[in-house]
């Protein structure tokens, strides 16, 4: 009797061992296994895309003098607003808007000084597109 207490107090120490060893022994073997990688088949590689603005676009062609504008990183009501713009001269008449059948076209100056000239104005294409809607709006308003 006395032999089976010894033993159940023995095993009742090495448990507590045992369970903190083997606790050790699992974090070691995920700390070396290798990492997943995502390849892009993966549903979370697009999920990932999708979230990064890779398929974003605009309800119409957008073109930067002649270059067609990417979408990509522009918010939703810039996406929304550019391709929305009406025909006319905006920004102290600095950039002309042009709408036809193949989409919205900004036209401005970019040669010699004229790029420091816009950056005066404009810092980015999202900017670009904010100061022509509110100039658009303005008018409007002015028209009412």
């Amino acid at each position: 009797m006395a032999k089976e207490k010894e033993t159940e107090i023995a095993s009742a120490d090495l448990n507590p061992q045992m369970a903190a060893l083997i606790q050790a022994l699992s974090t070691s073997i995920q700390g070396i296994a290798p990492a997943k990688v995502i390849t892009e088949g993966d549903p979370e590689y697009r999920a990932r895309q999708e979230a990064e603005g890779w398929f974003d676009a605009f309800d119409v062609n957008v073109y930067q003098n002649a270059y067609e504008a990417q979408a990509r990183g522009e918010t939703a009501e810039v996406r929304y607003r550019a391709a929305r713009l009406k025909p006319g001269k905006y920004i102290k008449g600095r950039v002309t808007v042009e709408v036809d059948a193949n989409g919205v076209h900004l036209l401005y100056p970019v040669k010699n000084d004229a790029m420091m000239i816009n950056q005066q104005h404009w810092s980015s294409f999202g900017d670009l597109i904010n100061k022509i809607w509110a100039e658009q709006e303005a008018k409007e308003l002015v028209k009412a």
